[in-house]
C-alpha cells in the first residue's frame, strides 16, 4: 500500500513523516537500524528505512523528490545517515 507523503523532516532525535491527510508518524533516531536505497537498475528508486521492533524488523519506504529515475544514490540517503550517526 502506498500513501502520498506531504512532508518529511528531522526534529532533533526524530524523523517526522506527515501524509496528505496530515497524519504524523514519528520515528526515533535510536529505532533506525539502516538507511539505504534499492539498486539503481530498479525503479522507482526507493529510500528504505529499517526500524527495530520487538520481534520483527519493520521497513518504511518512500520515493524522494526527483528520485524516481536517478541512477545514483539520492543525497537524502547520505543526509539521513549523517543525521543518524550524530549523537
Amino acid at each position: 500500500m502506498f500513501v502520498k507523503l506531504k512532508n518529511v523532516w528531522l526534529d532533533k532525535d526524530c524523523l517526522v513523516i506527515a501524509d496528505v491527510s496530515d497524519k504524523k508518524t514519528t520515528i526515533n533516531k535510536k529505532d533506525i537500524t539502516e538507511i539505504s536505497q534499492n539498486a539503481s537498475m530498479i525503479t522507482p528508486r526507493l529510500v528504505i528505512i529499517h526500524l527495530k521492533s520487538e520481534n520483527t524488523e519493520k521497513v518504511f519506504r518512500f520515493i524522494p523528490t526527483g528520485g524516481y529515475w536517478i541512477f545514483w544514490q539520492h543525497e537524502i540517503v547520505e543526509e539521513l545517515n549523517n543525521w543518524r550517526s550524530k549523537d
